[in-house]
């Protein structure tokens, strides 16, 4: 099995921002719908890969796992979901 790491930052990355707490302020302020653009986007590209299969999934940690709890509602394709922690948001 093989993943694909993504950057949530928008574009810049990074090194744009004065410290790491504003790297996660502008993370935490994606809304639920850009954070799904951003996963769909995502999934198109690595199921593209040469070595890719049709299916994708997500993982996530306590943002990331409610983010990951919102994406399986959001998307029916999606193959698995592993939240670690996290919680539902009131809608994607």
């Amino acid at each position: 099995m093989k993943g694909l790491g993504l950057n949530l930052v928008p574009s810049g990355g990074t090194d744009k921002f004065a410290s790491r707490d504003d790297v996660v302020k502008a993370v935490r302020d994606l809304s639920a719908s850009d954070v799904v653009e951003i996963l769909n986007a995502t999934a198109r590209y690595g199921t593209k890969l040469p070595a890719a299969k049709n299916k994708f999934g997500t993982i996530g940690f306590c943002w990331g796992g409610g983010q990951s709890f919102n994406y399986a509602v959001a998307q029916p394709d999606l193959a698995a979901a592993d939240p670690g922690l996290g919680r539902i948001a009131a809608g994607p």
